[in-house]
């Protein structure tokens, strides 16, 4: 039972408004955030389902709006609530249809899957920082890290049971041996003659990893909620190419292919984890291990400029240098516009609407004796208020001395600004806003609240 009809009523619709150009939905159903959902298309391949991505995300909007409501696509549109994000899930298929990412039941295909798998180990333990780039944006910023998000260090979750095989490669053990069989799983009794036994699969995929594996494919589920699938593919499957084609070329000079794809996992199987990714001793545990810690955006793009990433797209035949650097330099002119944007809508909005309405709340407390607990109050309040004006005063000052130019160098040092003045500065003004808000009286703030926005449609 959908305990809000509105919101079922929207998502009907939209299945319905996907199902006529051709894009069909498998599953739709409430996510933990207030007024937050997820619906899953059907699989297909890469370049249709980025299409089809885009076209879904346009209907999402224009529904929404035939309901009386908005749809968004920001990762993190609300400060303590869960962010947003798009699982990829991908798998690759060779020329006779056989998934790559499938364990198998014959030896043959069991030795292939542990080879791409150890393909895949090597592109995002060498590329983790081309991989984590692509999905970096300013409103990923805000999701990735927390308690709802993947974290910002690219890493692979294989299950312990996969690990270790893999680890018996390395050793000396054969490429054969796990196939499906190994995931199987049991039966759970549950204990009361009347309930049948469950049947548990032997591992789930680690929903704190980056790029967990799923039985027969690889989840991405860094990407943010508004991006297009594309760019993130793209370097992904990118990496995963030049790995394999390292692969082959150490077993067409004579090695073994147990022996060379030993070797490949002994070097990068640093990349896999199995435990809690969301975790300190994790990030502690990734520093020894020697992996990329990007947390921001402004990090992240700053590693578009590292040769390996270029020489790889180049290589590989993807993308020219020149058109690389083209790609990084509108990359940059948009998270330096965004930023500036938001900067520059949020110094508005404080001088339009919030210091108006801290001055008439504080008019009210004018009158009141010195000795009395109301006088107590208005001092309070203009301490309070008055951290307001002196912080936007301070985000103003920023943004009049926004470094101007638009070449490469000029979009670097707006990069290096925009992350090291404006952004603190956004997060210190929100703040200031929010102690504020819990002091005004509530029919004098200028903006809806989160109650207003999140539950007030439940009831309309």
């Amino acid at each position: 039972t959908w305990a809000n009809p509105k919101a079922k009523a929207y998502l009907d619709d939209l299945v319905e408004q996907l199902s006529r150009v051709g894009i069909p939905a498998t599953i739709m159903h409430n996510e933990v955030a207030p007024s937050q959902h997820e619906w899953c298309p059907h699989f297909t391949l890469a370049s249709a389902s980025a299409d089809q991505n885009l076209l879904a995300s346009q209907i999402m909007l224009e529904v929404a709006e035939q309901h009386g409501m908005h749809a968004l696509l920001h990762e993190k549109p609300f400060q303590g609530f869960n962010g947003s994000g798009k699982h990829v899930n991908f798998s690759l298929v060779d020329g006779f249809g056989h998934n790559l990412f499938s364990p198998g039941t014959t030896p043959d295909h069991q030795a292939t899957f542990v080879a791409v798998l150890a393909a895949m180990c090597s592109a995002v333990h060498q590329h983790g920082d081309l991989v984590r780039a692509s999905v970096a944006s300013l409103g990923n910023d805000h999701r990735l890290g927390g308690q709802e998000a993947p974290p910002a260090i690219m890493s692979i979750a294989l299950g312990a049971t996969l690990e270790a095989h893999l680890q018996n490669i390395i050793e000396g053990g054969p490429l054969d041996g796990f196939g499906k069989s190994s995931m199987e799983g049991r039966d759970v009794q549950v204990g009361h003659p009347s309930i049948l036994p469950i049947h548990m699969a032997a591992e789930d995929r680690n929903r704190t990893a980056p790029i967990p594996w799923c039985g027969n494919r690889f989840e991405f589920r860094a990407v943010g909620s508004h991006q297009h699938i594309g760019w993130p593919l793209t370097c992904m499957l990118t990496a995963i190419a030049e790995s394999m084609a390292d692969l082959a070329e150490q077993i067409e000079q004579g090695m073994p292919a147990r022996d060379a794809v030993a070797r490949m996992l002994g070097e990068h199987l640093g990349v896999v984890y199995s435990g809690n990714h969301y975790s300190a001793e994790w990030r502690a545990e990734a520093a020894k291990r020697g992996l990329v810690n990007l947390p921001n955006t402004a990090a992240a793009l700053n590693v578009l400029y590292n040769p390996k990433n270029v020489d790889l797209m180049n290589k590989m035949e993807v993308l020219t240098e020149p058109e690389f650097h083209g790609r990084t330099q509108l990359l940059l002119e948009r998270y330096n516009t965004k930023v500036k944007i938001e900067a520059k809508c949020l110094a508005s909005m404080v001088a339009t609407g919030v210091v108006p309405a801290l001055a008439k709340d504080l008019h009210l407390y004018s009158g009141a004796d010195v000795d009395t607990t109301l006088a107590l109050d208005q001092q309070q309040r203009r301490a309070c208020y008055r951290l307001v004006s002196d912080r936007h005063a301070e985000l103003q000052a920023a943004l009049d001395n926004y470094p101007n130019g638009s070449n490469e160098e000029d979009n670097l040092k707006r990069l290096k600004y925009s992350d090291n003045v404006l952004t603190p500065l956004l997060v210190s003004v929100r703040e200031a806003c929010d102690a504020a808000e819990r002091l005004v009286r509530t029919d004098l703030w200028p903006f809806p609240s989160y109650a207003n926005l999140l539950y007030s449609h439940h009831s309309q």
